[in-house]
C-alpha cells in the first residue's frame, strides 16, 4: 500500500465515492470490547471530521487482516476475510431488501457504506 497520511488516504476513499469536502483530521480508535476471537484480523473505529463543519463526520469501522510471516498463514487469512466480505457486500444488502419488501420494514441489521 502506498505510504500515504491517514488525511491522504481517507480522502482518497472519500472522493471515490463522491464525498468532496476536505478533511480537517482522522481519528482512529481500536475498539477494546469487540466479541470474539480477532484470531485473523484487527478492527479499527475511523472518525474523518471535514474542515469548516461543511458536513457531518463519517464514521467507519475498519477490519485489516492480520500480518504473518508465513505465506501460507496470510492466505488462509485472506482468504477467511475475503468470504466475510463478500458476506457484507452481496448478502447482507439482500438481506436488508428482504426485510424492507416483504417484510415492510428495514431491521437497521446492516450499514453498508
Amino acid at each position: 500500500m502506498e505510504n500515504l497520511s491517514l488525511e491522504s488516504r481517507y480522502s482518497k476513499i472519500l472522493l471515490q465515492n463522491g464525498i468532496l469536502e476536505e478533511i480537517e483530521k482522522v481519528e482512529i480508535f481500536e475498539p477494546s470490547n469487540l466479541a470474539g476471537e480477532h484470531f485473523v484480523s484487527r478492527c479499527e473505529y475511523i472518525t474523518v471530521q471535514f474542515k469548516n463543519g461543511a458536513r457531518e463526520p463519517c464514521h467507519f469501522f475498519v477490519k485489516f487482516p492480520m500480518d504473518s510471516p508465513d505465506n501460507e498463514i496470510r492466505e488462509m487469512f485472506l482468504g477467511i476475510m475475503l468470504k466475510e466480505s463478500v458476506f457484507f457486500t452481496r448478502f447482507a444488502p439482500d438481506m436488508d431488501q428482504f426485510y424492507k419488501e416483504k417484510l415492510g420494514y428495514w431491521n437497521n441489521f446492516v450499514t453498508i457504506v
